[in-house]
């Protein structure tokens, strides 16, 4: 078979394009944002005081910081170390594994696999769910942890932390780990079940 005899039987690949329906719901979502944003500016330019304008200010930037700089690294260090897939030791002439690479990549959660062990399930909507349901739970655990800490120590005025915010950050974390399992078990059987 000539090569573009090998060309012709390829199938390509299916690309969705986006739809009129899609760019018509874009369109809105977009309108919907900037008007959104447009309304909320003008009502801190109407109800708030230079003072508190400032201070909101400071207080995004900070937040904009704390997130570039500090959520994001610290997530995706952490992502990196607990579930980086390392490639499995390639075999030698002789059928063994080639030990100089095994050393290479250690991943704490991480499984030595060849690609067609695990692919199916490795980058699926499954592992992604899990993953999304863990980094939001540990930004909301990053967020409460401040209040938590500040109903340990007391404040003058009951009513501006009323929540029991240690007991809804454990129930937070009871639910997402549920889900979580439950999403990595149907995520598996579904994988065998496509073998």
């Amino acid at each position: 078979m000539t090569r573009n005899q090998a060309d012709s039987v390829r199938t390509p690949t299916a690309v969705r394009t986006p739809t009129t329906n899609d760019n018509r719901f874009r369109a809105v979502l977009i309108l919907a944002g900037i008007c959104l944003t447009i309304y909320g500016v003008v009502l801190v330019l109407t109800g708030l005081r230079i003072n508190n304008i400032i201070g909101l200010g400071l207080w995004l930037a900070a937040a904009v910081i704390a997130h570039d700089f500090v959520l994001v690294p610290a997530v995706t260090v952490v992502a990196r170390l607990l579930f980086s897939r390392r490639p499995a030791p390639s075999p030698t002439a002789t059928g063994a594994p080639d030990v100089r690479r095994r050393g290479s990549g250690h991943r704490l959660l991480a499984v030595v696999r060849p690609k067609s062990a695990g692919s199916a399930f490795a980058g699926s909507r499954y592992e992604a769910i899990t993953r999304s349901l863990l980094v939001a739970a540990c930004l909301v655990s990053v967020i409460v942890a401040p209040e938590i800490w500040a109903q340990r120590r007391g404040v003058a005025n009951p009513t501006i932390l009323p929540g029991d915010y240690a007991q809804n950050l454990l129930a937070l974390w009871v639910v997402v780990l549920a889900v979580s399992a439950i999403v990595l078990i149907v995520g598996l059987i579904a994988v065998r079940r496509s073998r």
